[in-house]
């Protein structure tokens, strides 16, 4: 997901909590089976993190991987 005008990793921050919030309360129906969703993220901020696209897809991925090492809904900041 991109995110413009973001003031910042606590914005970041906040904008992956009330995601993952949504995406985690409900079920969902597929195919007559009920679904629960949980979420990790990987955030990585312009120009904290990288000043291109593929930069920050990679910082951000990279934040991912930490996120899913912790299992569970996490969220993971890309270092500076």
């Amino acid at each position: 997901m991109l995110l413009a005008d973001v003031d910042g990793p606590a914005a970041a921050h906040k904008a992956a909590t009330r995601l993952g919030g949504h995406l985690s309360t409900t079920p969902y129906l597929l195919t007559q089976r009920s679904v629960q969703l949980e979420a990790r993220f990987g955030v990585a901020l312009f120009p904290d993190h990288a000043e291109d696209i593929e930069g920050l897809l990679e910082k951000a991925d990279q934040a991912l991987s930490e996120a899913k090492r912790a299992g569970g809904p996490a969220i993971r900041m890309a270092p500076i």
